[in-house]
């Protein structure tokens, strides 16, 4: 089970920018590209609009739209992941 972290900055109608903590995990920021028309076109590895071309995940402690504290920094590791799916 997870949270979402809301805002006044974070549109909720579009995922594409999410702000999740998964149980005991830290606080990550989660940011995709999601495939358009115009990707499918020029790809032919996307199948579907909406399908996922990069994503981009980095932990975080506070909100980097609105400032709220949303973790301790208190033996926080930070990381990041990247995968890029339009070449699969």
């Amino acid at each position: 089970m997870y949270k979402q972290h809301t805002c006044a900055f974070l549109d909720i109608k579009h995922d594409s920018t999410l702000i999740i903590k998964e149980d005991d995990e830290p606080w990550i920021l989660r940011i995709l590209k999601l495939a358009t028309e115009d990707d499918l076109e020029n790809n032919h590895h996307l199948e579907i609009i909406g399908d996922i071309i990069d994503q981009i995940e980095i932990t975080v402690c506070f909100c980097p739209y609105c400032g709220a504290q949303l973790d301790k920094l208190e033996n926080m590791l930070i990381s990041y992941s990247y995968n890029d799916s339009s070449h699969w």
